[in-house]
């Protein structure tokens, strides 16, 4: 197909781990259909990974990780940062803690991405330099998922603060009160080094900018 100056036809192919695909990418896709109804739009959710690899393979132009980029060839430039909150339902036993230290949750159940995930290896190492003693783990593929169990009193998760706005503010889900467990984490765009964006992913940032 014949490529124009613009992102007025053509196809424009991306990668997104979790967050990114499920609570960012969603509207800002949608405002790039609305401008250019001629661009074929796909989008491939998993986990970071599995993105990093899938742009290193030349099956998409862009990738939008959570995580750090393990893989050559490949590079990695911030556009925003993102908060994990450490948190666990309304009745839990630590719910109504007004401050905990990091070894009250030694041995608790805890909800965790799949390995693989940028999400469980920042909480595996940070656990891990605080001596948290790790309890059962139940391992989840998307963030929804462990919300869900979490809700449910399956253990502690550390989820996406974009994710869970409702249900802090209908105390749904509470946060634990261990600024320690709170973790900051970058979210990058991956492309192949050397190879420039095309017009539709030139637009595509644009509008992530906004």
């Amino acid at each position: 197909m014949k490529e124009l100056a613009s992102a007025k036809i053509g196809h424009l192919s991306i990668a997104a781990s979790s967050t990114i695909g499920t609570y960012v990418l969603p509207r800002v896709l949608a405002r790039f259909r609305n401008n250019n109804p001629g661009v074929k739009v796909s989008l491939f959710v998993n986990n970071t990974e599995q993105v990093s690899q899938a742009v290193a393979d030349m099956r998409y132009s862009l990738g939008f990780i959570e995580g750090p980029l393990h893989i050559n060839g490949l590079t990695a430039t911030s556009f925003r940062e993102d908060d994990l909150l450490p948190v666990v339902a309304a009745w839990h036993r630590l719910a109504d803690a007004t401050a905990i230290k990091p070894q009250d949750i030694n041995d608790e159940p805890l909800l965790m991405r799949e390995v693989g995930s940028g999400t469980r290896e920042l909480v595996a190492a940070v656990l891990e330099d605080l001596g948290v003693q790790q309890g059962s783990i139940m391992e989840f593929g998307n963030t929804e998922a462990i919300k869900q169990a979490t809700i449910h009193g399956g253990g502690i998760a550390w989820l996406p603060s974009i994710s869970i706005t409702d249900e802090l503010a209908n105390d749904v889900l509470i946060p634990l009160p261990c600024a320690q467990l709170t973790l900051r984490r970058t979210l990058s765009i991956v492309r192949r080094a050397a190879v420039p964006d095309g017009p539709a992913e030139r637009e595509l940032l644009s509008l992530l900018e906004q």
